[in-house]
């Protein structure tokens, strides 16, 4: 076992410093529409919650977590891409993702 080595305490803090990112990402709620360009990177490593407006997203982008909620819904300016990087949970609710 690879953990055979540590003590219960030491495995208590390495799966607290894996998993600090999910827990303490801070959470923002998009409720008017907004255009999140290549450049803004205010929202990168962030919990994004997207409620019941349109959000236009180009470029490449991380987010903790992604939430789709009261017909929300991301797209993209046609002559620009979009790449999502998300590394927890996506979660359409009740909305779309429009690529």
């Amino acid at each position: 076992m690879i953990f055979s080595k540590i003590g219960h305490k030491e495995f208590l803090l390495v799966f607290l410093l894996t998993l600090s990112p999910f827990l303490c990402a801070e959470e923002v709620i998009i409720n008017t529409p907004i255009k999140i360009d290549s450049t803004d990177l205010s929202f990168e490593n962030k919990s994004i919650v997207i409620d019941g407006t349109q959000v236009i997203i180009n470029g490449a982008h991380k987010f903790t977590s992604l939430k789709i909620i009261n017909y929300g819904s991301i797209s993209h300016d046609v002559e620009k891409s979009l790449q999502l990087e998300v590394q927890g949970r996506i979660e359409v609710l009740s909305g779309e993702i429009d690529v």
